[in-house]
C-alpha cells in the first residue's frame, strides 16, 4: 500500500481534553447529537495492510474507547443515534461499509 493516502494531526478542545498520545489520524470525524461525544479515524497500517479503528472521546464521562481494527481506507464516518457509520475501500478497489455501536461509557 505504502503510505497511507491522508493523515492529519487531531486537536480537540473543551473541558476536558484527553491525552491520546502519538497516533495518525485521518482527517474524518463524527460527532453525537448532543455533542458530548466524538468519533475520531486512527490509522492501523499492519504489514503494509491499511487499516483504521474508530476511537470515541466521550467528554461528560472523560473516557476513551477505541473498535476493533477495521481492513481498508476510511473514506466516510456518520453518527446516527447508538451507531457510527463507516465506509471505505480496500487497495483491490472493493468498497465496504458497516456500523459499530457507540460504546456503553462508564461501564
Amino acid at each position: 500500500m505504502g503510505s497511507p493516502f491522508q493523515c492529519c494531526n487531531a486537536i480537540l478542545q473543551g473541558n476536558w481534553v484527553p491525552e491520546l498520545g502519538r497516533r495518525s489520524w485521518l482527517p474524518l470525524y463524527a460527532s453525537s447529537s448532543d455533542g458530548q461525544s466524538v468519533a475520531l479515524v486512527q490509522w492501523d497500517v499492519r504489514e503494509n495492510l491499511p487499516g483504521f479503528r474508530i476511537v470515541f472521546v466521550d467528554e461528560v464521562r472523560r473516557e476513551v474507547r477505541q473498535s476493533e481494527r477495521i481492513l481498508g481506507c476510511c473514506t466516510s464516518l456518520k453518527w446516527y443515534e447508538e451507531s457510527v457509520y463507516w465506509e471505505s475501500f480496500h487497495d483491490s478497489g472493493e468498497l465496504s461499509n458497516g456500523s459499530i455501536p457507540v460504546p456503553s461509557f462508564g461501564n
